[in-house]
């Protein structure tokens, strides 16, 4: 388990991590975003395309070694290429500027998808950036327990703030001279038990004797002498809880910021130390996702103009052939009309 206290009318927030648990919650954040069910869908879809595109190309080709000698590629490694597309020499476009401009857009193609798994590999490997509770709603959303310690200073009027909260969370009452038994008693009895608990101001000292194994004690010249505080050597986990309690000054939780001290309950084997440069959020995968649809789009979109071309074509011949089909008929005409006059 991890523990922070936010020392003052502090919030002590308790999470339990495991492996298992973070990449569940991973696969669920992806899944359950909008993003990721539309980047299926796209999928099914543009394959479906390449492959109807891919069929409709075949009958638009009619003569392949014409094609061969107007295009003049005859290299073995673009034959491979090809085949390892599954694309074969009767699919590809007739010109040879789409066939030049096809080969590139599947090769970024290629790179983009692979950017894109790579941070997909690289998000799930890594942890990920959650947010802190930063209100009472917030405690309530996460199903965290109030715990009120009597004594605290301004028990009444925090007690009134917390029940008169739209989403009235769970409160216990705990006495002075019991707060370490249950403390102690919470996280034996109940190891996943998410708690906050409102304290009044204790002395560092205080502190000190009741977790002396698990709390460093530090000064700094921005908080009140008569508050200490403890660290872990992460600089960077203390610059972001400080920056919490300036989250909880506009909640009526903290009042100032300078009165306040931070503590740890730090044990290394609880705690996964993380580096900050490591920590990856949705945001960073959703951006190699458009990287992906965009890429994806490209070929697909060389390989609808040749359809369209190969329409065209089709239309343009069709047409000619109605054209001399009503020449030929004319003439027919006037010829039995002649023949009928004789």
């Amino acid at each position: 388990m991890s523990f922070l206290m936010l020392f003052g009318e502090p919030l002590w927030f308790v999470e339990e991590y495991k492996a298992f648990e973070k990449n569940v919650e991973k696969f669920y954040e992806i899944f359950a975003k909008t993003d990721f069910k539309f980047q299926v869908l796209t999928n099914e879809i543009l394959s479906m395309t390449a492959k109807k595109a891919n069929f409709t190309l075949h009958y638009t080709v009619t003569d392949i070694h014409k094609n061969k000698a107007l295009t003049g590629i005859n290299n073995p490694a673009y034959n491979a290429l090809g085949s390892m597309f599954g694309i074969s020499q009767l699919r590809l476009p007739q010109e040879s500027s789409n066939r030049i401009a096809l080969l590139l857009f599947i090769w970024f193609w290629l790179i983009f998808r692979t950017c894109y798994q790579s941070k997909l590999f690289e998000f799930m490997t890594t942890d990920m950036r959650k947010p802190m509770p930063t209100s009472i709603n917030d405690l309530s959303e996460m199903n965290y327990t109030i715990v009120l310690v009597e004594g605290a200073e301004k028990y009444e009027r925090a007690k009134k703030e917390i029940i008169n909260e739209r989403n009235s969370p769970n409160i216990l009452k705990v006495t002075y001279e019991d707060f370490e038994s249950f403390y102690q008693s919470a996280l034996n009895v109940h190891p996943k038990f998410k708690s906050a608990f409102l304290v009044s101001n204790f002395h560092h000292a205080v502190l000190n004797s009741t977790f002396k194994n698990s709390l460093t004690i530090m000064s700094n010249e921005k908080l009140s002498k008569s508050v200490g505080y403890a660290v872990t050597k992460n600089m960077f986990l203390f610059n972001h809880l400080n920056f919490i309690i300036s989250q909880l000054i506009p909640t009526g939780i903290a009042k100032n910021q300078d009165n306040y001290g931070l503590w740890f309950n730090f044990r290394p084997f609880d705690i996964e130390i993380v580096d900050p440069r490591r920590i990856l959020s949705l945001t960073d995968l959703e951006f190699g996702f458009f990287l992906w649809l965009f890429s994806l789009s490209l070929p697909i979109t060389c390989f609808l103009c040749e359809i369209l071309a190969g329409i065209f074509k089709k239309i343009k011949s069709n047409t000619k052939n109605l054209i001399l089909l009503k020449i030929f008929t004319s003439v027919s005409k006037k010829i039995i009309e002649k023949h009928q006059i004789q």
